[in-house]
Parts: structure tokens; sequence; C-alpha cells
């Protein structure tokens, strides 16, 4: 079942399950969650579930270091 809401016809979701958080960018649902803890990641929360908005997801990502080998 898929956590995702979407409004219109827009096929990108507006937010997304954690797990599926993960499953976008190959980072850990623990590692996830712990930057919503340290409140570097926005979510949401609706009752047990939490929902991480796909924008916001998208910034933080552009937030992290370069990678610099």
């Amino acid at each position: 079942m898929s956590t995702t809401i979407r409004f219109g016809s827009s096929e990108e979701p507006i937010a997304v399950s954690v797990k599926e958080a993960s499953g976008l960018t190959g980072l850990s649902e623990y590692e996830l969650r712990q930057a919503i803890n340290r409140g570097e990641l926005p979510a949401k929360r609706r009752g047990r579930r939490v929902l991480v908005p796909v924008d916001g997801l998208k910034t933080w990502i552009d937030s992290l270091p370069d990678y610099v080998d």
C-alpha cells in the first residue's frame, strides 16, 4: 500500500513515507529518521504515520556536502 499523497493530476507525490524516502535516496530509514529527529529533514506526523514532503527531501539532499574525492 502506497502512503504517498497526490493532488490534482500530478504524477509526483507531495509527500512520501520514510520507507519510500529511503528507497528514493538510497539512505536507510534509520538515517532519515535521525535527520528528522535532529530537525534537518522536514516531516509531518498524522497519527502514527510520518510523511516527508518531497520538496523538503529534495532541499535536504541539496544541502548535504558535495562529495570530493
